[in-house]
């Protein structure tokens, strides 16, 4: 449709009232800042740090206790706003979208997480490490559309299910 697929994150972010939207930004940033303009927070990474060492660097952007981190390159239906909920009540350090033994790309960390992220670093190494963290499981759909072909699948999928929205 011409938007980037960030435009689709930031609706399903800004129907739950999410007004700080932290983006990382690595592969061609000026892209995404011309399009979206001050719209978003920006963290750029000239070197990758893996999504441990990002959601880390994230935090110095936010003063709130806890983090909601969207994957980029996937787009589900979840209830953002159940989810927290459940992360609130639960007392997790960690919360993540699972389905069917992964992440579905949405997860939310405590500050107090902050202890056992590297500054560098894949995310699923520190889920054994830091307790508790739990794993999320609702009823939903989502997609990884992290290669071209996942997207068109995705496109797919979403035009026959007209009516969810997804992030």
């Amino acid at each position: 449709n011409g938007y980037p697929v960030l435009s689709h994150v930031a609706f399903q972010l800004e129907k739950y009232r999410i007004e700080k939207i932290i983006v990382n930004l690595h592969y061609k940033p000026e892209k995404i800042m011309e399009f979206f303009g001050p719209k978003f927070l920006y963290m750029y990474e000239p070197k990758l740090l893996g999504t441990a060492g990002s959601i880390k660097a994230a935090f110095k952007f936010v003063s709130e206790s806890d983090l909601i981190v969207q994957n980029g390159d996937t787009l589900s239906n979840v209830d953002i706003f159940s989810m927290w909920r459940w992360h609130q009540m639960s007392g997790s350090k960690a919360t993540i979208l699972w389905d069917n033994d992964k992440c579905a790309g949405t997860m939310i960390f405590n500050r107090k997480y902050l202890d056992y992220l590297p500054d560098e670093g894949m995310i699923d190494d520190v889920f054994a490490k830091a307790k508790p963290t739990f794993f999320y499981q609702a009823d939903l759909k989502w997609y990884d559309i992290g290669t071209p072909m996942k997207l068109e699948l995705a496109r797919k999928a979403y035009a026959r299910d007209a009516n969810s929205t997804y992030n």
